[in-house]
């Protein structure tokens, strides 16, 4: 089994915590940002895709595209701290902090999930082909996904529900 040093993960969870004020660990230096620290991520192997976070930083959600599952670290301690198995190719995570939820977007069957705060699922919208790339809009409490050939879903996470589409001409790789 190969072991993955999640280098990357440090450098993100660097430039998001320092966005908070007061983030605890932040090193401030004049020749940019430092490693922190790596987390070893035993179960992963291959690709990983995109990254979510809690707005402290605490908590970080990395989508491990080729192991099939989504990690949750705890990032004081830099430990893994719950996973998802069994996704098919996960791809876009978003984190919705009023109600602790993950939306994972899964380009292998074209499913966008919903997992509580304890990683239980809690929702679901099937039919994206090849969801991808997440957003979310906390102003209105949706998430945009884009999926297929051209097109991005308009998701209501409290729902589980795409109460819209945007059709676009190709596949929105980054939005």
């Amino acid at each position: 089994m190969r072991i993955v040093s999640l280098w990357v993960s440090a450098v993100f969870l660097a430039l998001l915590a320092a966005a908070y004020a007061g983030a605890e660990g932040v090193r401030h230096y004049e020749d940019g940002l430092q490693l922190a620290g790596t987390i070893q991520l035993e179960e992963v192997e291959g690709r990983i895709d995109h990254m979510a976070a809690s707005p402290d930083g605490r908590q970080l959600f990395v989508a491990a595209l080729g192991s099939n599952m989504v990690e949750k670290i705890d990032t004081r301690q830099r430990t893994i701290v719950g996973n998802i198995h069994g996704i098919k190719e996960p791809h876009g995570l978003g984190y919705i902090p009023k109600s602790n939820r993950l939306v994972v977007a899964s380009g292998g069957d074209g499913n966008v999930r919903i997992y509580d705060q304890d990683l239980k699922p809690v929702g679901w919208v099937n039919s994206l082909e090849d969801a991808d790339n997440v957003r979310y809009d906390p102003a209105q409490d949706l998430f945009y996904v884009g999926y297929g050939q051209g097109s991005l879903a308009i998701i209501d996470p409290t729902k589980s529900v795409k109460i819209a589409e945007i059709p676009l001409d190709g596949h929105p790789e980054s939005f």
